[in-house]
C-alpha cells in the first residue's frame, strides 16, 4: 500500500558556500539500492523517488559504520523543507553509494571530517514500468584548517 509522502524536497541551489568547509571535488555517479525497501522507516524507495525527487533537489550522504553488509557504506538521504526557514533536516533513505565510491568517501568522512551533499541531476526509467533510477552531482567538501 502506498503512503502519499508530503515533505517538500529542499533545493540544492538553497545551500551557499561557507568558508569554514572549502569545496574538494565534484563526482558525478547513480544511487544503488532503490529498489529496496528502508528497514528503519518501512518506506519503498521506488515510491519516494516517484512522488518526491525531481532535478535540483538536495540530498545528504550519511555515513553508516555499523552496516551489516559494507562498514564504508554511505546512505543517500533526502534533505527537506522545515517549519523553520533556512534549517532543512533529513529525512527518507532512496539508497546507497557504490561500494567502490564509498570505500574511497568514507575515510575521508571518518577521519578527516569531510562533508558530503549531492544534487539529483536525473531520475531515470520512467518509461516501460522500469524501475526508477537517480543520477546525483556529489559536492566534497572537508573542514578549513584551524587558525590557532
Amino acid at each position: 500500500m502506498e503512503r502519499t509522502l508530503v515533505l517538500k524536497s529542499y533545493p540544492f541551489s538553497e545551500f551557499r558556500d561557507d568558508p569554514r568547509f572549502p569545496h574538494v571535488r565534484t563526482i558525478r555517479t547513480k544511487i544503488r539500492g532503490v529498489t529496496k525497501w528502508n528497514d528503519d522507516d518501512g518506506l519503498d524507495r521506488q515510491q519516494i523517488i516517484r512522488q518526491c525527487c525531481e532535478s535540483g533537489d538536495a540530498l545528504y550522504l550519511q555515513r553508516e559504520p555499523n552496516n551489516p553488509v559494507d562498514r564504508n557504506a554511505i546512505r543517500v538521504r533526502r534533505i527537506v523543507c522545515s517549519d523553520v526557514p533556512d534549517k532543512p533536516r533529513l529525512a527518507e533513505q532512496i539508497g546507497y553509494l557504490s561500494r567502490e565510491l564509498a570505500e574511497d568517501l568514507a575515510p575521508m568522512m571518518d577521519e578527516h571530517g569531510h562533508v558530503l551533499i549531492a544534487k539529483i541531476l536525473e531520475v531515470t526509467g520512467h518509461e516501460d514500468g522500469h524501475s526508477l533510477g537517480v543520477n546525483i552531482e556529489i559536492e566534497e567538501y572537508k573542514p578549513a584548517m584551524s587558525r590557532s
